[in-house]
């Protein structure tokens, strides 16, 4: 008997060791790999032909999904990116194809890391408990608090507010256990500027030229859509995003999170140029979105980082951006930008 199975586990051990090398070294590159994802793009291709485009699309995306999951499950930093990249990318597949729930794939994602986490016996290090994990597990406590509350009316927002919070919880604990090099921290911070940076001139596009079909669809298709994206007869941008305030909002963090970057890194005067001129489009996107807090973020922002740092350079970064804006503000001839900040300016007079 051990004589007629040594013939199948070698044959075994031949099988796994011919496909490793095809799927993982040569990563398909090889005519194996060819004629498979030929035969997937003529599934793929079949499904959208016969079916439609909302049933290939969600075939097309499971496709996607099981390989990526997969690859999740034993590189952490591949998943966290595609973790972080899914945030940008739901919302638009919800306004393309609405009623169904994707933000399940980020908590089938989310779940996938953390089961990572565990077969890779990442060290999760609960002796040592910091004082943010400490704030945040308060947090979690009291939220599950609030659901034995008796006078407090049970919806599905709060059911799907929790879930959101949950999530980006999970994400800051993925990272703050995964991440091991400094390399693999500004991979992910290039990627979060990169794609704030094509959320804005999206939305900047939204601005000139108008939505998309689908878009439009999805903004008459409820009520509550179309009262948060217009206000006073003109449109708020949103780029990519489900709410104009968090569009801004993101905007104007990045803004000064590339401000930090101009007055603080050491980079060359070419790069600093390039960054800056890069600020504009994101600054001009953040005011189309009609958001009052993200407006009031930039000049507070400027203010405690001169005031925390109180360098020179700081100093003058701030007085050369402060001209500018008072340039602006009052100089200039009316304009479209000037016509969505003064509300905001009047708002806070009256407080």
């Amino acid at each position: 008997m051990e004589k007629a199975d040594q013939p199948i586990k070698s044959s075994k051990s031949i099988l796994k060791k011919w496909l490793k090398q095809r799927l993982i070294v040569e990563k398909l590159n090889n005519p194996v790999g060819y004629l498979l994802l030929c035969f997937v793009a003529l599934v793929v291709s079949y499904i959208f032909g016969t079916q439609g485009l909302r049933t290939g699309l969600i075939f097309f995306a499971g496709v996607i999904l099981l390989p990526t999951l997969a690859l999740s499950l034993f590189h952490l930093p591949f998943g966290i990116n595609l973790l972080v990249l899914s945030f940008f990318i739901i919302i638009p597949l919800k306004k393309f194809i609405p009623g169904i729930h994707w933000e399940l794939a980020i908590d089938l994602l989310a779940g996938t890391l953390l089961l990572g986490l565990i077969v890779q016996k990442v060290p999760l290090k609960l002796g040592r408990i910091g004082p943010v994990s400490f704030i945040l597990g308060v947090w979690i406590l009291y939220t599950c608090l609030l659901f034995l509350n008796p006078f407090l009316p049970k919806s599905d927002f709060l059911f799907f507010a929790f879930r959101e919070l949950s999530v980006i919880l999970l994400l800051y604990f993925l990272l703050s256990r995964s991440i091991q090099q400094l390399q693999l921290l500004q991979n992910l911070t290039i990627s979060i500027i990169l794609i704030s940076f094509l959320c804005a001139c999206y939305g900047l596009y939204q601005h000139f030229f108008g939505l998309l079909p689908h878009e439009y669809r999805w903004l008459y298709g409820e009520e509550s859509n179309y009262a948060l994206l217009f206000d006073t007869g003109k449109l708020r941008v949103c780029s990519i995003l489900h709410d104009p305030s968090v569009f801004g909002i993101l905007m104007s963090i990045i803004s000064l999170f590339w401000y930090v970057l101009i007055v603080e890194g050491k980079m060359e005067l070419k790069q600093k140029v390039l960054l800056a001129l890069a600020t504009i489009p994101m600054l001009c996107a953040m005011v189309f979105s009609g958001t009052r807090t993200a407006l009031i973020i930039i000049p507070v922002g400027i203010f405690f980082h001169t005031f925390l740092t109180l360098r020179k350079r700081s100093i003058v970064a701030a007085g050369t951006v402060g001209t500018i804006g008072i340039i602006f503000l009052f100089l200039i001839p009316s304009s479209e930008l000037k016509q969505r900040i003064r509300p905001t300016l009047k708002g806070v007079k009256a407080n």
